[in-house]
């Protein structure tokens, strides 16, 4: 009987404790993924969050329906900090390059 509550306790423990860590997205970025889906291309668009100049940045990448295109990098606040990529290959946000950020998550794709 011990043996069993034992086990059960530790069940119910695990399960309780093992509860997904919900993501808290910015509601503006929320808004520009909705607004950006209508926009995009087809394939491989994207927006992925990451850690730079010790601020969260979203990269919103449009996919692979057109040469040269840009991914637009916005703020937490929905202010945009540039451009990556594109006919000129920038990889620079704010003088810094931006293989510098640390990737965090996936927020979307298509």
């Amino acid at each position: 009987m011990k043996f069993l509550l034992f086990f059960s306790t530790l069940f119910i423990v695990i399960l309780t404790s093992c509860q997904p860590i919900k993501y808290k997205m910015p509601t503006c970025i929320k808004n520009k993924i909705a607004e950006f889906e209508l926009h995009c291309c087809d394939k491989g668009a994207n927006v992925k969050e990451y850690k730079f100049q010790g601020e969260n940045v979203y990269v919103f990448d449009h996919g692979t329906c057109g040469a040269d295109m840009t991914s637009q990098v916005f703020s937490e606040d929905c202010i945009s900090l540039g451009y990556l990529g594109g006919i000129t290959g920038n990889f620079k946000i704010q003088g810094e390059d931006f293989g510098n950020a640390e990737f965090k998550t996936t927020c979307w794709e298509k």
